[in-house]
């Protein structure tokens, strides 16, 4: 296509971003710049503002998968002072949302919250809902990465207010997770069940597997970590999300209820059942090539064996 383009002399601003967006898909990162940076000058040529605005977006986010910042930052600037200039404020929006994330991994915190708050102004404006829920979702995520319990749940009980007025159960399902973590942190664990319990009855509904079975595990984990004398009931848990998970294939997420049930054995003394289970999730790390998202947990838990 982009051959016969080349021959017949056509430009299409839309033809790179297609191609941009496969190699990005493919974590080929270099390539996709390649080819949104060449769709960048094609929509310049051309006067084609929503791409323009697409492009500089998408490379920003491409930038930040390389680890390159500043060019990442370069690129988002660019592109809000576009979209101030044309008035687009959903795209003003999404752009503040993605450069504060950058700030934030930069740990520029006060800079990040800054862009966080222009963009719920721009969303507010904007008038979607389910966007200005996401902005309070995003704060409420910032504060909690800090630790700083309150600020976060007054950010999430904003974004709650949104999407249960709208029934929107998805994005609810994962807000009432994120506020089961907070009650965590508070040591209200009776306010953090709930939340999960909430959380998974809304998946439930949807009836997205992958969902439901994240939920079993979450469940499970919060009644082996913080309740005690629990660890059938978590055994549970983390059997029907492996029955939930065989559906899905979700190699990490098995993996991981695997160890989960290794430390239920720990809890029990159950060392030589424990020895297997975490055998077994080893070896399902192995073949999947996920050794480092679970060798940190299974050599934890193998040395409080030895101990």
């Amino acid at each position: 296509m982009e051959k016969y383009f080349r021959e017949h002399g056509i430009k299409s601003a839309a033809l790179y971003n297609s191609f941009g967006g496969v190699y990005a898909n493919m974590g080929n990162h270099d390539s996709s710049l390649h080819y949104f940076l060449r769709g960048l000058t094609v929509a310049k040529e051309l006067n084609e503002t929503e791409d323009e605005l697409r492009y500089y977006n998408n490379i920003g986010y491409e930038y930040v998968k390389l680890g390159n910042y500043n060019k990442a930052i370069e690129y988002y600037l660019h592109g809000i002072e576009r979209a101030t200039t044309l008035k687009q404020l959903r795209t003003l929006g999404i752009l503040y949302q993605n450069i504060g994330s950058v700030y934030e991994k930069r740990a520029d915190y006060p800079v990040a919250l800054n862009h966080y708050l222009k963009a719920l102004t721009a969303l507010e404006q904007y008038g979607q809902p389910v966007e200005v829920a996401s902005v309070y979702t995003l704060i409420g995520e910032y504060y909690l990465n800090q630790k700083l319990t309150e600020p976060a749940i007054e950010n999430f009980d904003k974004a709650q207010v949104i999407l249960e007025k709208i029934k929107h159960k998805k994005r609810l399902a994962e807000l009432y997770e994120k506020k089961g973590t907070i009650y965590i942190l508070k040591k209200e664990h009776e306010q953090a069940r709930n939340m999960f319990d909430k959380s998974l009855q809304m998946r439930l509904e949807l009836g997205n597997k992958d969902d439901i079975a994240s939920a079993y595990y979450k469940i499970a984990d919060f009644y082996l970590t913080n309740q005690n004398n629990l660890a059938d009931t978590a055994a549970a848990y983390f059997n029907r999300a492996i029955e939930c998970n065989s559906k899905t294939k979700n190699g990490l997420l098995q993996a991981n209820c695997i160890t989960g049930l290794g430390r239920v054995a720990l809890a029990k003394n159950k060392y030589d059942d424990a020895a297997d289970y975490f055998k077994t999730a080893a070896h399902v790390c192995d073949s999947l090539k996920l050794k480092k998202n679970c060798t940190k947990t299974i050599n934890g838990c193998r040395k409080r064996m030895m101990r």
